[in-house]
């Protein structure tokens, strides 16, 4: 399953420079052999005191010279043999990959030593301790993590124009960013590409998605050119007149429709007893009649208010928790320095945004609320979403060592690292991902879409609903789910499948592409990132779903 073509022979490979021909591995899949760029190879991180698990390589691709917007990457080899590579996109919009590799599914756990983090101490670097990640998603496949937009995590541009865009931007610039990766690190072609993020990167997720295979169909009929006829920037290069080996994409926690995701959330509020019956319904009642159009002041706006007023100040993005969201905060959000807001995001908010300030808590990032969310002064409150501890990825990847150990930017170059940025002004431009996605499966991509059971901000009764609205054919019912080796219920899935009429099936990227397939499936007691509370099913139910098991 996981195979950047890197190689596990990362025991010893000094020679990172030359490209190696690929061996087979036994199970047929490749054995990593290393990337062209040895210069951006990441050899050692402050805190790990071992050899890395695998290879690693980070840096910078330009992907708009007018603008100097440049994306930054950081790129993890599996550690055992495998044919895949997931392209990472944490959503937001603004919030960094990076955090995805520190709280998620990162090769490495990132924790304070003991005592260092006590009440009166200041940590320092030497304060923070790295060990390996059993449940790193790079035990199955390599995984390459993008700070997207420019102006998120260690991206940035030169100018301050560079910091204003929207979807489609974002889009143009990731798709430039691909080609040109694969230009530098020409075996990644040979891997199978999947798309993969989470929250608002449901919007990101499909988009790139989409971009990358009507890149091959222009390539199939026979059209050199790249980049859609708005982008920002033209992938330029050998790289750009080559198909891509997109198989699929992999979307959790995802933002997908407006009416949908806030429909979903009425009735999760419902299901999961934080709301009463007349509530459930007043609330539906008046949304309805104004097409769940959210915006603050509005009908439905104000008919959700009192929803989450009803709720109290649970923990939006994992209610099992027993962090809070109000304005006293628990012990835990104390001690990280959490920004906490009274309001709770919702999706529906993004479609009576106009230009946006990208700031305030993680939850504005998610879906630009209607109104400002709360927090406290300064950049760590102002980035750190509810309940979550961030102060050891903050001290990390704003330390000089760190940043020139994984070729980022200076300080005086990209700004400090934030989990989600205070500098975009962000325009949300795409509407509803639902008719992406039946186009993809209809094109004979592979989806798995996974939630959180425990995530009211984009729950799984929103996700549920659009899966089964698709209208495709189940080929494997509706069925709990387990992790190898173990009884207990994981979670549950439900597979459908979109059969092509023969004359529609195309050779793409040296495949035959035959029926596209969706899995939906949920993870049992997790949050809005499931990786981050449940890792162990997280890996699991990849691992299983990249095996065709789940």
């Amino acid at each position: 399953m996981n195979d950047i073509l890197c190689l596990l022979v990362a025991a010893c490979c000094a020679s990172a420079a030359a490209a190696i021909s690929v061996p087979e591995a036994p199970n047929g899949r490749i054995a990593s052999s290393t990337p062209d760029q040895s210069s951006n190879e990441v050899r050692a991180l402050p805190g790990y005191r071992q050899q890395l698990p695998s290879k690693h390589f980070s840096g910078y691709i330009t992907v708009d010279e007018q603008a100097g917007r440049r994306l930054f990457y950081y790129l993890v080899l599996a550690e055992t043999p495998s044919d895949v590579l997931l392209l990472w996109l944490t959503g937001g919009p603004g919030c960094s990959s990076m955090d995805a590799f520190t709280y998620e599914h990162g090769p490495l756990l990132f924790s304070f030593k003991p005592g260092a983090d006590e009440p009166g101490r200041t940590p320092t670097l030497s304060d923070i301790e790295l060990n390996p990640n059993p449940h790193s998603w790079s035990k199955t496949a390599s995984v390459l993590y993008v700070d997207s937009p420019a102006g998120t995590g260690f991206s940035y541009a030169d100018k301050p124009s560079g910091y204003v865009t929207n979807d489609t931007v974002t889009i143009d610039d990731l798709e430039v960013f691909v080609a040109r990766l694969f230009e530098q690190y020409t075996q990644l072609r040979q891997l199978q590409l999947y798309v993969a993020g989470e929250s608002y990167g449901g919007v990101f997720v499909p988009l790139l998605t989409q971009r990358l295979l009507r890149h091959n169909q222009r390539q199939a009929a026979g059209s050199s050119g790249s980049g859609s006829s708005s982008g920002s920037g033209s992938s330029s290069g050998s790289g750009s007149r080559r198909p891509y080996n997109i198989a699929g994409y992999v979307v959790g926690n995802a933002v997908t429709d407006n009416a949908v995701d806030a429909r979903g959330q009425v009735d999760y509020a419902f299901g999961a007893g934080l709301v009463d019956a007349d509530t459930h319904r007043d609330t539906i009642r008046t949304c309805e009649a104004h097409d769940w159009r959210t915006a603050a002041g509005s009908p439905c706006g104000d008919a959700m208010d009192r929803l989450e007023a009803a709720m109290g100040p649970v923990n939006a993005y994992d209610i099992l928790a027993p962090c809070f969201s109000g304005s006293g905060s628990s012990q835990q959000a104390a001690a990280a320095g959490a920004a906490s807001s009274g309001s709770m995001l919702r999706p529906a908010a993004a479609a009576a945004a106009a230009p946006v300030i990208a700031a305030s808590s993680w939850a504005t990032n998610l879906f630009a609320a209607r109104k400002a969310a709360g927090g406290g002064s300064g950049a760590t409150l102002r980035h750190t979403i509810s309940c979550a501890d961030r102060r050891a990825a903050l001290l990390y990847y704003n330390a000089p060592a760190v940043r020139a150990a994984i070729h980022a930017g200076t300080l005086e170059q990209a700004g400090r690292w934030e989990p989600c940025s205070d500098v975009l002004h962000y325009t949300f431009t795409a509407g509803s991902m639902i008719p992406m996605h039946r186009e993809l499966v209809a094109a004979g991509l592979r989806a798995l879409v996974y939630s959180g059971t425990a995530d009211y901000v984009v729950p799984f009764t929103g996700s549920r609903a659009w899966v089964y609205g698709l209208g495709l054919k189940a080929s494997k019912p509706w069925h709990a789910w387990s992790m190898p080796g173990s009884k207990q219920v994981s979670g549950h899935a439900v597979q459908f499948e979109q059969q092509q009429p023969q004359q529609q099936r195309r050779r793409q990227a040296g495949r035959q592409r035959q029926a596209g397939r969706l899995t939906f499936a949920t993870v049992q007691g997790a949050g809005h990132m499931v990786p981050q509370t449940h890792a162990a099913q997280a890996l699991a139910l990849l691992q299983l779903w990249l095996d065709q098991q789940l």
